[in-house]
């Protein structure tokens, strides 16, 4: 059980760098403000993932099983991905605020708050904590999902491989129409359809 608990607390670490989020955290690290193109861009890119891994997934498990697979795409990360990024991502520039208001002994003064702002911050992180664990069950369940309702396992991955030109479709409207409207319309039709 502690072997068991610890690998899946090492799995948890390798997901939490390696998905997303990390990069999201990057880019904004990176472009600050101005990070939306940049992760429009990349999301455009990585929409295609599970219409690429998911049959090769499937492929590979048929082929050399489920932890062969595992350790290939282990070893494509650390041998292609892990060297990608050390080569592409730079380090931040140097933090320079544009709103440095100085107060009448001249310090620096602190930027306003935010009426209810640990309030707000709270609720933020249970939508995104559930909205995260909603999706993640849903995906990661499908092919059980629908193969307890009698489709094909074939099928039930082809399904699966139509979140890539779905999210790709929606990246491109992002890309396209982006810088039009405010981030928070995307999210209200996203939660809307």
């Amino acid at each position: 059980m502690p072997v068991y608990l610890l690998a899946w607390a090492l799995i948890g670490i390798g997901m939490g760098s390696g998905l997303y989020d990390s990069v999201f955290a990057a880019l904004g690290r990176l472009y600050g403000s101005g990070a939306r193109g940049p992760i429009t861009n990349l999301t455009l890119f990585g929409g295609f993932a599970s219409t690429v891994c998911w049959p090769l997934s499937a492929f590979m498990i048929d082929h050399v099983g489920w932890r062969s697979a595992c350790f290939i795409y282990a070893g494509l990360h650390l041998l292609v991905a892990l060297p990608l990024q050390m080569s592409v991502v730079r380090r931040a520039p140097a933090h320079i605020s544009t709103n440095d208001a100085r107060d009448g002994n001249g310090r620096r003064a602190e930027p306003p708050r935010i009426a209810n702002e640990m309030q707000i911050f709270a609720l933020l992180a249970v939508v995104l904590s559930l909205a995260a664990g909603i999706g993640s069950i849903v995906v990661v369940h499908l092919l059980i999902f629908l193969q307890a309702r009698g489709v094909d396992f074939a099928v039930a991955v082809s399904l699966g491989t139509l979140f890539g030109p779905a999210q790709v479709g929606a990246r491109v409207v992002e890309r396209l129409f982006g810088n039009r409207y405010h981030p928070i319309w995307t999210m209200i039709a996203s939660c809307g359809r």
